[in-house]
């Protein structure tokens, strides 16, 4: 398998939530991804991910990170959560990591920040990780509110949305919207 764009890396991102919340949907008799766990969204991110990455992993700590991607590991780890782990990370097809992905569910608008700086900080720590995302689901009863929801995250956290889909519209006893956005974490 040869190097996988970031562009198809971004798709493939969206696409996974999608995924997620068609299954959690159906199964659940109707209930978005508000109600499902994190993991529900990482798991299945991962497994559309590893249908165009060499290697794509969960749950992997930050200093194991650092050290398969021979990055700088002098002083505090930035760590950034009580976990230390990073919940979705894609590989080189020789072994390295270079991508690390968040997911989130996002209902505020500062929920990504403590992401992002802990994203950008492994980043700066050099070695083979190239890219840091956000991948976050959204839902609410306006339209207007999941793409307003996501501008102002990414204005908030300094990443950019460089992939979303949404807002879609459900009709069960009310209307109600949902959405999904990749946000690449500026360095």
């Amino acid at each position: 398998m040869g190097k996988v764009l970031l562009n198809d890396i971004y798709l493939h991102s969206v696409k996974g939530v999608r995924q997620s919340f068609n299954k959690y949907y159906k199964m659940s008799g109707g209930f978005g991804l508000g109600q499902a766990p994190e993991s529900f969204i990482q798991a299945q991110v991962a497994m559309t991910l590893s249908k165009i990455c060499p290697f794509v992993t969960l749950e992997d700590t930050v200093d194991g990170i650092l050290r398969d991607s021979q990055s700088e590991r002098r002083g505090r780890k930035p760590r950034g959560s009580g976990s230390g782990r990073i919940d979705v990370l894609i590989w080189n097809d020789n072994g390295t990591p270079r991508v690390l992905v968040e997911i989130k569910k996002a209902w505020k608008n500062d929920v990504v920040n403590n992401d992002a700086d802990r994203i950008r900080k492994l980043l700066n720590r050099r070695g083979s990780l190239q890219s840091g995302l956000i991948i976050l689901y959204t839902d609410a009863m306006k339209s207007d509110t999941v793409v307003n929801r996501f501008d102002t995250i990414a204005g908030y956290s300094n990443t950019e949305i460089v992939e979303s889909i949404g807002p879609n519209k459900i009709i069960d006893d009310e209307t109600w919207y949902w959405g999904a956005a990749c946000f690449k974490v500026k360095k």
